[in-house]
C-alpha cells in the first residue's frame, strides 16, 4: 500500500497516540477516527451573535475562547503526566 509522510505538532501526535489501541497502527487510528463538526469556539459564537444573536458581551466571548485554549493545553499536559513524560507541577499557560 502506498504511504505518505506527515508532520504533526507534539500535542497532535500525543492525542493520536493516546487513541491508539494495542496492536493498532497510527494509520488505523486515523481511519477509525470521526471528524465531526468542531466544538463551538468563542470566535464562531461571536460571529453568530454579530449576525443577530443575543446580547452576550465581547469580554465574555473572549473568556470562552481563552478557556477553550487553556482546557486543550491541560488535557495534553494530563495525558503526558499519566504516561510519565514528566513536566512541571502546573500545566503550561
Amino acid at each position: 500500500m502506498a504511504a505518505k509522510t506527515i508532520t504533526l505538532e507534539i500535542n497532535a501526535y500525543e492525542k493520536l497516540h493516546a487513541a491508539k489501541k494495542a496492536g493498532e497502527s497510527l494509520s488505523e487510528v486515523v481511519c477509525r477516527a470521526s471528524f465531526g463538526d468542531a466544538l463551538l469556539t468563542g470566535e464562531k459564537l461571536r460571529a453568530y451573535l454579530r449576525s443577530g444573536g443575543s446580547g452576550i458581551s465581547e469580554s465574555y466571548l473572549d473568556a470562552v475562547e481563552e478557556a477553550n485554549k487553556l482546557v486543550a493545553g491541560c488535557v495534553v499536559y494530563r495525558q503526558k503526566e499519566e504516561k510519565g513524560y514528566g513536566g512541571s507541577p502546573t500545566p503550561p499557560m
